[in-house]
């Protein structure tokens, strides 16, 4: 199910790897730009709803991972909300439109603020 955020008893690779990538043993930064780079096919930034997926699975392994966490994230309307409204209130913060291409340090920087904010909920 961590991996699995469609909910739709497969996986494809992308979700595997954002999974994955979450539970590796390397730096915050590491795991941030892998990440990153799983989703900017096109190279030329990530868009919101990339950001959403990504922070979608970042939320379900913490979920699963923690039941503190767990309760947090149900709490905040469950990782697909939480992913969604956090996405879309870090856009806003920065006055961007959702279609806006992110580069990778404003990608670490909204995916800082999203983990932050499944241990704030």
């Amino acid at each position: 199910a961590a991996f699995d955020p469609r909910g739709a008893d497969d996986v494809d690779f992308v979700e595997v790897a954002a999974g994955l990538a979450t539970l590796a043993p390397a730096s915050m930064d590491d795991k941030i730009e892998a990440a990153f780079a799983l989703y900017d096919v096109t190279r030329g930034g990530v868009a919101r709803p990339e950001l959403a997926a990504y922070l979608l699975a970042v939320y379900r392994v913490l979920q699963s991972c923690s039941a503190n966490l767990a309760g947090r994230i149900h709490h905040a309307g469950g990782p697909a909300k939480l992913a969604d409204d956090t996405s879309r209130a870090c856009f806003k913060a920065k006055a961007l439109p959702d279609d806006a291409a992110l580069d990778v340090q404003l990608f670490k920087e909204f995916v800082c603020e999203g983990i932050s904010r499944a241990y704030e909920i």
